[in-house]
């Protein structure tokens, strides 16, 4: 298995690490839990008597007022008749300890591994909610009920009708794996009967949430790789498309710049051809026969006009400014 690099706490363990995670498994141990539980726990021990108070406020509103006045004193008061959402356990008040003990145990554990539970506010139920590494579960925490018929005959048993349920003492923690698809599947779920306390259980479930973790991870890593990879791909080709799109524009300004030298050049040589035509034309005149001195003088007055007008040195001036151009 690939170790990735990961920062952890002096304290916590190396999950990747088979051989301390092993280790460190063996040695769970929710007897020797302390009964100073964490903040989500006292939280939910505070919610359940203050309903529980207000469960007899409701059901002292229908005795006679004497009774009801002698009942009142012992009950504690509570703050309001609202009920604040709390972690997902649900157990009798007689192994509630038991319970908050495991749910202790488990947070702990957790935490010593990298990861983190909180409560989705969000939710009234199933809201317990754990995080390891990059995945995400929720887990519940609830006593089994069963119907007193089903019950074993006891001298406590009490005056109930036969369908109604009942605390059986023993409790299941289920805990659920969020997939891909951002649902909600059956991790593991694991059963304590009332005299066990549950640590080889606990810690086969922490092996598969470690399997499970560590398998997601490197599903979320092979994926941001390809995405990665794919990411460099796309960069790769749009620097190449900018390259050939820059190689094409200059490829077509240099063209165009040529048609316009090709252009000019013609230009050139239609103007030396007139020019060269321009001489010709007066070399003819200044040597035409058969003129008087006055005419010849006109002609040549003429000739001398239409020289000054197509000099060659303008267009030699010409051609000089454009090879400069040229050179630059």
């Amino acid at each position: 298995m690939k170790k990735v690099a990961i920062l952890m706490k002096s304290s916590e363990i190396d999950i990747y690490n088979e051989t301390e995670f092993r280790s460190w498994v063996k040695n769970i141990n929710v007897a020797l839990t302390e009964n100073n539980f964490c903040s989500m726990i006292e939280e939910h021990n505070r919610e359940m008597d203050n309903r529980k108070d207000i469960t007899k406020k409701e059901y002292l509103k229908d005795l006679p007022s004497g009774v009801r006045w002698r009942m009142e004193g012992k009950i504690t008061p509570c703050l309001d008749g609202r009920k604040t959402i709390v972690m997902s356990i649900d157990t009798s008040e007689k192994i509630r300890i038991k319970a908050y003990k495991f749910m202790n145990a488990f947070i702990n554990c957790i935490s010593k591994i990298g990861g983190n539970v909180y409560v989705d506010k969000m939710e009234d139920y199933d809201n317990t909610m754990a995080t390891l590494l990059e995945s995400r579960y929720k887990c519940k925490l609830y006593e089994k009920q069963v119907k007193l018929r089903n019950r074993i005959k006891t001298d406590n048993r009490k005056m109930s009708p036969l369908y109604e349920l009942e605390y059986n003492g023993d409790f299941c923690f289920e805990v659920f794996a969020e997939d891909k698809n951002k649902k909600w599947e059956s991790l593991m779920a694991i059963e304590i009967h009332n005299s066990g306390v549950g640590e080889s259980k606990l810690a086969d479930l922490f092996w598969r949430l470690r399997d499970d973790a560590i398998s997601k991870k490197t599903i979320i890593e092979q994926e941001r790789a390809k995405q990665e990879e794919a990411r460099k791909k796309q960069i790769k080709q749009w620097e190449e498309d900018e390259i050939r799109e820059e190689r094409i524009r200059m490829e077509r300004e240099e063209l165009i710049k040529k048609e316009k030298i090709q252009e000019k050049i013609k230009n050139h040589m239609d103007n030396w051809e007139y020019i060269n035509n321009i001489s010709m034309y007066i070399n003819d005149l200044r040597t035409v026969s058969g003129v008087s001195d006055d005419e010849r003088k006109l002609i040549l007055n003429y000739c001398e006009y239409v020289e000054k007008l197509y000099s060659k040195s303008d267009f030699f001036k010409e051609i000089l400014e454009f090879s400069q151009k040229l050179e630059t």
